[in-house]
């Protein structure tokens, strides 16, 4: 306790202490800002990886885009949030990986939109398969879990 009677001991003190706070807050801020911004800019960009091309991880927020590599393959449901995403490419910027995608639409509508897309590869209750562009995609009806971020809503799995 006597530490801080010691910072507002006198008039001077406190203005020095307050004047601290003043200039320092705003500086801390804008460094969590900052690193905030680069972090969600390197995962929009991916990382490195051995096979020539880019590893790319999101997770843990959510988001209506991903990133251009994959939203040249894969149109994205105009309705849907995604949660998570975990994919690589090759050098030929291939994709492979799959998506955790939210709507509040049935999977039916969902399937309807990506049919439209592509060609139907196989079609069952809860799994679609289509191909576009050459590139096979599962479309999969889950189970949403107690820590999944967004409830009430269908999540589909997107493999590809």
């Amino acid at each position: 306790m006597s530490e801080i009677n010691f910072l507002f001991r006198d008039k001077n003190r406190r203005k020095f202490f307050f004047k601290c706070i003043l200039i320092g807050l705003p500086i801390l801020i804008g460094a969590a800002l900052l690193i905030n911004y680069i972090e969600d800019s390197s995962a929009a960009e991916g990382t490195p990886n051995d096979k020539g091309g880019r590893d790319y991880y999101f997770r843990d927020a959510i988001t209506e885009t991903a990133p251009d590599v994959l939203c040249k393959l894969i149109p994205m449901y105009p309705n849907g949030k995604i949660t998570y995403y975990n994919f690589s490419t090759d050098q030929a910027n291939n994709p492979v990986g799959d998506l955790f995608l939210f709507t509040s639409d049935s999977f039916d509508k969902v399937k309807a939109f990506y049919q439209e897309k592509g060609k139907i590869i196989d079609e069952s209750t809860d799994t679609f398969v289509c191909a576009i562009d050459g590139k096979k995609i599962t479309l999969s009806k889950f189970t949403t879990q107690e820590d999944d971020q967004i409830q009430g809503e269908n999540k589909i799995n997107i493999s590809f």
